[in-house]
Order: C-alpha cells, then structure tokens, then sequence
C-alpha cells in the first residue's frame, strides 16, 4: 500500500471530483490538489483526465517519497531535480503501478505501460512543475534559466508518438465469426458454459448483446435510462448527463461522445422488454431511479445503478471463455460493430450509389463530423479490402504473365 492515495467524491450539486491524500495523516496535498482545482477542473476538463492527472500526481509523489527528495525545498533553493533523478523519474513512470490481479509481473518485473501514457505523465508532470515553480518563486528576483533548463529536460524525456511498426500486422481489436459464436454461445441464460449466477444472466447477456448490436461504449450503455428507450419508434437515445444529481454513482458513467439517437431491431426491443419485466423488476425493490441496468443479487447495493467497477468485474469472467483473445474487453465489441458496419456500408454502396461513409458512421458513433477518430475502428475491414483488392490484381497479372510467356 502506498503513502498516498485518491478519493473520489461528489459535490451537492452532482459535480464529480477528486482529490489526493497523505495516507499517514489523512489530510489532502495542499499543492497538487490546487493545482488539480486551477489548471485542471477551472480549465473545464473532464472529471477523467482530472482523475489520470491526479493519479500521475501520486505516481510524482510515491518516486519523490521513495528517493527523499523534498521538491518544495529543492524548487526554493533553485535545485529541482538531477538529471539522473529525471531518469530515474521518467523510468518510473514507465511503468504499470496498479494493484490489480490482472496486471502481468515478468520475472518480478513491472510491465511498462503504453507510449501514450507514458507520454501523457511526463506531460502532465512537467505541466506540474512548470506551475509549482511560477507559483513559488513568484515574488523572488531570481533568475529562470535553471527553471526552463529543468523543464526542458523533462520534455525532452517525452517518447515520440507515432504509428506503431506492427500497426498494420497487429492483431484484430474486433471478434472473428468463431469467437462470436463462442461469446454468444456461452453467455446465453439457458448455457451450461454460462460463467455467472442464474439471478444475473438475463442482464449481463443482453449487455453484451446491446453492445454489440449497437457499437455504444461503456459509460453510454450505463447511462441509459428507460426513458431513452422509445418502444413505438424503436429507438434508444444516447444522452450527455455529465454531473447529474439524479446518478449516486461517485464514478458517473459518462457519454463521451455528442447526443444521438440508435436504431433498435424488434428482436433487440424484445430482449430489453424481457430483462425490463423480468430480473430489473425482481431486484428494483423501492428504488425509483430509472437506469436500465442495476446491481442484482443479495449484495446491500440490490437495486441500484450498474456502477462502472461492477461492469469490469463482469467482463473479467467473460474473458475465462475458450477463444476469446486474452484481452477481451466490452470495447472490443465496438470494434466488431464497426467491422461489420464497413461490410453492410460496402453493399448499400454497390446497390444505392455514392455513400458518405465518414458522416454517417461519425453519426452512429456521436463523432464530430470529419474527424479521423473512425481510421481507428476500421483498422481490420481495411486490411481485408486490401487483400481483396491485390489478390484481384494478381489473379489479371497472372494470366497477363501466362499470355505473354505463351508469345
């Protein structure tokens, strides 16, 4: 267990927060929780970077703690850092912190973490800093060169963001045919491969099914209301409730993307009408909210909203099913959504004529428009098209080749 630690919580009117404790005395970091207040929440970012800048805080503060180094003398006395204890820093913040059972020790090793993270809390860190040296040394007639000197090193430890070599060779993020068939095999209510409870079948099926039917994210699918749900239209809208004081959940699932409303088949509004009359009914009892998924079972939070750790927990045991790839998460089925949403694109092209793939697919997935987020999604669908394509043009050389050999 580390010195510090991140508690998060929410204000009387639905504002989500965090902020970041000494473990000894319980009382907040004075500094880095102001800076959290001024140059992150004041600067109107989400409560989620707020949590990813505040745990890169903690990251500073655990490396800081571990070496004796006391930044606020150092900074004073125009000190900062060595170049080594940069190093040393910047290694440190390579590296997957987490507690979790799931998180990979090698040889007693600590896995790295992404180049993007590790890019985004050098960043942040040296953001920090930068602040924390403005707001010190304000009032001194001192020079600043040993100050930029400092941050430009730091920033100079940032790794280079680019394409990863294996970009085009990596393994698909969506499901092939076997794997689907194995999912969906094994997570229907009446399946002896089933991994969960009879009393929470019914619901956690239909959430994989919806995310997969509907390509929604995480936090989209928990925020939805019955309320969104149109029966006569056949439609489930996707709503923006960024600190909504109706939602107890510490954790708010959020819709990251802009309001839009999703087609629903029959088939799936019968499946949503099932669940609704059925399991939620049963474990509702007197609370009124009207979130579509709740916490089921004998646990003292029966009734309430589907929390986000709930979610995780649920997917852990999915990801115990033959075939599916060792990281399989509920996202992977957004992926498989937009795999198959290229296909169907690719036909209604063929028989309607020019189609404005971006705009339409940036529509069902709640885009801004003209955005290059759906390069991202369509990573395997261009692959295979590529492959059509040169396995096409091979086949026409090949009998180019055999006509002139014959000449």
């Amino acid at each position: 267990m580390g010195n510090f630690y991140v508690k998060n919580f929410m204000f009387e009117n639905g504002e989500r927060y965090c902020l970041l404790f000494d473990r000894a005395t319980n009382i907040p970091r004075y500094y880095e929780n102001m800076y959290i207040t001024v140059e992150v929440r004041n600067r109107t970012h989400s409560v989620k970077t707020m949590e990813a800048v505040i745990r890169t805080l903690l990251l500073l503060n655990d490396y800081l703690n571990l070496k004796n180094i006391d930044i606020i003398e150092r900074i004073m006395e125009l000190e900062f850092l060595t170049i080594q204890e940069i190093d040393e820093l910047v290694y440190y913040l390579g590296l997957n912190h987490t507690t979790k059972k799931v998180v990979k020790i090698t040889h007693g090793r600590r896995q790295p973490v992404s180049v993007k993270t590790k890019y985004n809390r050098i960043n942040w860190i040296s953001r920090y800093f930068t602040w924390l040296s403005n707001y010190l040394l304000y009032d001194k007639k001192v020079e600043v060169k040993k100050q930029n000197v400092f941050i430009r090193t730091l920033d100079s430890k940032k790794p280079k963001l680019c394409y990863d070599d294996d970009y085009y060779t990596s393994e698909s993020k969506s499901l092939d045919d076997h794997q689907k068939r194995q999912l969906f095999s094994a997570i229907k209510s009446s399946s002896h491969q089933n991994p969960f409870s009879k009393t929470v079948r019914t619901r956690n099926e239909l959430i994989v099914i919806m995310l997969y039917m509907l390509g929604v994210r995480a936090g989209e699918l928990l925020n939805i209301r019955l309320r969104d749900i149109d029966l006569e239209n056949r439609t489930i809208k996707i709503i923006r409730r960024h600190d909504d004081l109706t939602d107890n959940r510490i954790k708010q699932p959020l819709v990251k993307t802009l309001n839009r409303n999703i087609y629903m088949s029959e088939w799936l509004e019968s499946k949503i009408y099932f669940y609704i009359q059925g399991e939620r009914q049963k474990n509702i009892k007197k609370h009124k909210h009207d979130f579509l998924f709740i916490t089921q079972g004998s646990s003292l939070n029966r009734g309430l909203p589907l929390t986000m750790a709930a979610y995780e927990k649920l997917f852990e045991r999915i990801k115990e099913i033959d075939s599916l790839p060792k990281n399989f998460s509920g996202h992977k089925l957004r992926h498989t959504w937009n795999y198959e949403f290229s296909k169907e694109l690719r036909n209604a092209t063929i028989e309607n004529g020019n189609i404005n793939e971006e705009l339409i697919r940036s529509y069902v997935m709640g885009w801004v428009p003209n955005t290059n987020i759906s390069k991202v999604y369509n990573q395997r669908f261009t692959k295979e098209i590529c492959s059509q394509i040169q396995k096409a043009m091979q086949k026409k050389m090949c009998k180019i080749i055999e006509v002139m050999g014959d000449d």
